[in-house]
């Protein structure tokens, strides 16, 4: 009988699997400045027999068709690209900025609510009023201190993180 714990014998059986690897180096990745990536590769000798046995089905060829479409008219979709510009914009502003953005955004969305309310069929309950009140404090909040908001989201996420 051996004093091994069951987290010791469980990394023990788990030290030679490519699943375990590739899960530790996703969590690796996750870290903060981390420069870790993870390749498809690692599936590849383990899955081989599973893409074998779906290749040969017809729903496998229909799906992996209909996955290869979708693929070449994401490539050159102008959707994909509108996104990307997107992205780029989102990328190239401060934490501060983004978070002015969100909070004006909350904002609007209470005072959006607030007005239309009169015309929905629904009765306006506490709740929902107390829901979107909330939302619009938190919303101002950080349109207005979007600095010491982001600091402080930073900051946490730090904490967090370590």
């Amino acid at each position: 009988m051996t004093a091994a714990t069951l987290a010791g014998q469980v990394r023990a059986a788990a030290a030679d699997s490519v699943l375990a690897r590739l899960l530790i180096r996703v969590s690796a990745a996750f870290e903060p400045g981390s420069a870790v990536r993870v390749h498809v590769s690692a599936w590849e000798s383990e899955t081989a027999w599973l893409r074998d046995d779906v290749s040969k089905t017809r729903m496998g060829r229909t799906t992996a068709a209909l996955a290869r479409a979708v693929a070449r008219a994401w490539a050159g979709s102008s959707a994909r690209r509108e996104f990307a510009s997107a992205a780029d914009a989102v990328g190239g502003t401060t934490l501060p900025e983004r978070v002015r953005a969100i909070g004006i955004w909350a904002a609007t969305a209470a005072v959006a609510d607030a007005v239309l309310t009169p015309f929905d069929p629904r009765p306006a309950s506490v709740s929902r009023w107390t829901l979107w009140a909330g939302l619009f404090v938190l919303g101002a909040t950080a349109a207005i201190f979007a600095g010491p908001v982001a600091s402080a989201w930073a900051e946490w996420r730090a904490r967090r993180l370590r």
